[in-house]
């Protein structure tokens, strides 16, 4: 299992203790390289194990050009014998010293972050009798110049706590995507990990992550059980899908959804264990709510000390004619904004939600019915 990865070359120098030290250069591959891709930073964390000829002493190594001190960097050898002694920067890069208490050839893990990588995920979804079943794609991206052969691949879904550079503006999601329609396969499995505040998830085997190119990565298909409804709204009527996830979580990204021969292009925030989330729908024709404001009075008015009026106890009746026109049943749901009072009661089958009045009822199909709000408040004299 050959890995081809210019970058992770690792420049062997013998220091000898002879008066004029000999040189010699090797270029050294990797044994074993992992990529872990995190998402909207451009970058990604690259480790690699190399297997180092070494005498017994002291030994020098020069890092690939693009690892430097300036940047974060993990070198651990991998054989107690060895000990790194000193990193320096050197007019031929980053060099590492190296003591061994004997010749042999000995393993380093080297560690560092690189530019040009990145990964998204989109879905397609069908939504049939209450059940939708979502099929992720996962793209990893390699915008560097940088090429794997076979490489061992994670992506990390979460915020990076680090920040060392400005990250460039990429390429429009439609642009990076085009020409990428592979058919859905088989896909070797994926594990999920939270490690503090990411979730890690691990292509089980090895890929080819070429430079310039998109690997994709289908993950298996989820279904969840959802429940739809027309919502009522400041006057705005809008069709939801409302679903729970008891599994684990999935990343955000733009969603193409197929329901009743129509297919919707959506945002997708991503969904964590156990969250609720509500996708729109587009909105079929033939559901209607009018709102009228049948009933409004001061019935009760409150003075100061000099007898001028500074407030009022007023009373409002609101009205909504709903009307559904189709051949289906609907769930409607209205939410009406009201003052923020607590000792504000709701008429019989009103119940409160985030400083709005709810109420849930279902439409049969050519159904009409009329509810009724009605509530007192306060209000000042303005």
């Amino acid at each position: 299992m050959k890995v081809r990865v210019v970058f992770l070359c690792v420049i062997l120098l013998f220091l000898t203790a002879a008066p004029a030290w000999g040189f010699l250069f090797r270029t050294i591959l990797p044994e074993e390289a992992s990529l872990t891709v995190y998402q909207g930073v451009d970058k990604a964390w690259i480790e690699g194990v190399f297997t180092i000829p070494c005498e017994q002493g002291e030994n020098g190594i020069f890092l690939p050009q693009n690892v430097s001190l300036e940047k974060r960097l993990f070198l651990r050898p991998l054989d107690p014998q060895v000990q790194v002694r000193t990193i320096e920067n050197d007019v031929q890069g980053t060099k590492v010293n190296l003591f061994t208490l004997q010749a042999g050839n000995y393993r380093l893990l080297l560690g560092f972050f690189a530019s040009g990588f990145d990964w998204r995920c989109m879905y397609t979804a069908r939504l049939v009798k209450g059940e939708l079943s979502l099929a992720p794609a996962v793209f990893i991206e390699n915008r560097s110049t940088e090429d794997f052969e076979t490489v061992r691949l994670r992506w990390l879904l979460g915020s990076p706590s680090f920040v060392e550079e400005e990250v460039p503006e990429g390429v429009p999601d439609t642009q990076k995507v085009s020409g990428v329609a592979a058919p859905r396969e088989a896909e070797a499995p994926i594990t999920m990990e939270r490690v503090t505040e990411y979730q890690v998830f691990t292509l089980q085997g090895k890929r080819s992550l070429t430079s310039q190119s998109i690997l994709q990565v289908f993950p298996e298909i989820r279904r969840f059980l959802t429940e739809e409804l027309v919502r009522f709204q400041g006057d705005t009527l809008s069709r939801v899908l409302i679903l729970k996830n008891p599994g684990e979580p999935l990343p955000p990204g733009y969603l193409f959804l197929e329901n009743e021969g129509m297919l919707t292009r959506a945002f997708f925030p991503g969904i964590r264990e156990g969250e609720k989330l509500e996708l729109p729908l587009p909105f079929p024709p033939g559901v209607s709510v009018k709102r009228t404001i049948t009933d409004y009075r001061r019935e009760e008015a409150y003075f100061n000390k000099e007898k001028e009026v500074v407030g009022f106890r007023s009373l409002i009746e609101i009205t909504f004619e709903c009307t559904n026109e189709t051949e289906q049943e609907v769930t409607l749901e209205i939410l009406e904004s009201l003052p923020t009072l607590e000792t504000l009661e709701l008429p019989p089958h009103w119940e409160w939600k985030d400083h709005n009045a709810l109420r849930r009822i279902t439409l049969l199909p050519r159904e009409k019915k009329t509810l009724v709000l009605t509530y007192q408040f306060e209000e000042a004299n303005l």
